[in-house]
């Protein structure tokens, strides 16, 4: 599978660049990459520049997990890490010995999310809410641990359903 960067320079040539899987999930060449000329002008402002796809999986999560320095999106990364479609995986690496604490604390905070999320609309779960809520009260110590991660919106919706003061 191809994973390619589009980016369009300000006279509105597109171009691709091609980066490998890894690259692509870790954002590794992201700063070569905006610097990068355009081949048609060698112009190196961009108008836009749009990320490469990739599917998550317990890979990619449990190689962020270990390395500090990988991130898979620049902030919000715990918003962006609360898919329903992951929560198995986020389940996993985060009971890992070899997870990282502040990657754990970033787990947890995308575990509030993920209820936050369903909270209410046309979203809205309930199975997966009391779901997540059960895992989360199995590491109720880690969470109170990782709290200072969580944006106080979430925790201001989230801790009641938990049963925990903000």
């Amino acid at each position: 599978m191809k994973y390619e960067y589009q980016k369009t320079c300000p006279n509105g040539h597109p171009y691709l660049i091609e980066v490998n899987r890894r690259e692509a999930a870790f954002l590794l060449n992201l700063e070569e990459i905006r610097l990068m000329p355009c081949p048609i002008c060698g112009n190196t402002d961009f108008s836009s520049l749009t990320f490469p796809h990739y599917t998550m999986d317990r890979q990619l999560l449990e190689e962020w997990a270990h390395t500090e320095e990988y991130y898979f999106m620049e902030q919000d990364e715990d918003i962006w890490l609360a898919q329903e479609s992951n929560l198995e995986i986020l389940l996993e690496v985060l009971d890992l010995p070899s997870t990282l604490a502040i990657k754990k604390k970033v787990l947890l905070g995308t575990l509030c999310v993920l209820i936050f999320d369903h909270l209410e609309g046309s979203r809205k779960n309930t199975d997966l809410i009391k779901r997540v809520s059960r895992e989360l009260e199995k590491r109720k110590p880690d969470l109170l641990e990782a709290q200072d991660w969580i944006m106080p919106y979430i925790k201001q919706r989230v801790f009641p359903v938990l049963g925990m003061a903000c």
